[in-house]
């Protein structure tokens, strides 16, 4: 990635009865998955973040579940170094005829030695 580039995302998906948002771009051939905490990071061949799967999504920001099914903009930065993961999202949504910015990050030790990288994704 260039620096400041961020990624299209392709594929953007709410599953409302499992309470899962699904993301991704198509930059890059996908060869696996790794879970940390509520989050499925999907990782490419060449072991950079190309999209993932938040689970619990409505608690993870803070919202009703109804609100994830039409957000107006999504961005997700994944910064991994040889020692930690911390992905940081924002979810803009309409709550009760406002649109309301949620964020939520996670932060992880990188105990499953995914190669240092930086990614940035906006929907």
């Amino acid at each position: 990635m260039q620096e400041n580039e961020i990624y299209k995302i392709d594929v953007f998906d709410y599953d409302l009865e499992n309470d899962s948002l699904f993301f991704k771009y198509k930059g890059k051939k996908y060869k696996t998955s790794t879970r940390i905490d509520n989050i499925i990071l999907d990782l490419g061949v060449d072991g950079s973040p190309v999209g993932a799967e938040i689970l619990n999504a409505s608690k993870m920001f803070a919202v009703p579940k109804i609100a994830l099914k039409n957000p107006k903009n999504f961005y997700a930065e994944i910064s991994i170094s040889k020692e930690s993961i911390e992905m940081k999202f924002t979810i803009s949504v309409v709550i009760r005829r406002h649109e309301a910015e949620k964020p939520a990050v996670v932060h992880a030790l990188n105990d499953v030695n995914i190669p240092a990288a930086q990614v940035a994704m906006s929907y």
